[in-house]
């Protein structure tokens, strides 16, 4: 069980690319999650396969997990 209540918030981050886990699974997933009232995000990382990141999408990629932790109350904003 999630300590912070539960279902546990979900952060989704798929490439549209991605050849192995195909994208519109990752939708499904997040349409799913959001029907059944689980706080949740989908991040897509445009033009990305199934992981491989650049840099510059990784950059993008922790900042959006920073920012989801924040908004869940998880993490506090240490800025």
């Amino acid at each position: 069980m999630y300590p912070l209540g539960y279902p546990p918030p979900i952060l989704t981050i798929h490439g549209d690319k991605d050849k192995f886990v195909h994208y519109n699974h990752a939708i499904r997933l997040h349409q799913a999650l959001a029907q059944a009232g689980v706080p949740n995000q989908l991040y897509t990382v445009s033009g990305a396969a199934h992981g491989g990141y650049s840099k510059h999408q990784k950059q993008e990629i922790y900042t959006t997990i920073k920012r989801f932790l924040i908004k869940q109350g998880i993490i506090r904003d240490a800025s």
